[in-house]
């Protein structure tokens, strides 16, 4: 994972062994969850469900065709 947040690299370099299978079909128990992997990464970062999309892409969950016709992903915030 290549990013300029702190937070994100201290969670890269805390899974730098590796995410498993169990990792990514477990979610909720998943050690990319746990409060010393993830550290002080904030709940809203996209960037832990797009982790997890990347894996479960690699693993054969996602069609890698269907992903990529989709161009690019983003998220507008609109003003209230």
């Amino acid at each position: 994972m290549i990013s300029n947040c702190k937070q994100l690299q201290d969670m890269a370099a805390a899974l730098k062994d590796g995410v498993t299978s169990d990792d990514i079909l477990d979610v909720y128990n998943s050690r990319v969850m746990k409060p010393e992997v993830r550290g002080t990464v904030c709940l809203e970062c996209l960037a832990v469900p797009a982790l997890f999309n990347v894996c479960w892409l690699e693993e054969g969950m996602i069609s890698k065709s269907l992903a990529r016709k989709n161009k690019f992903n983003s998220v507008d915030f609109d003003e209230i």
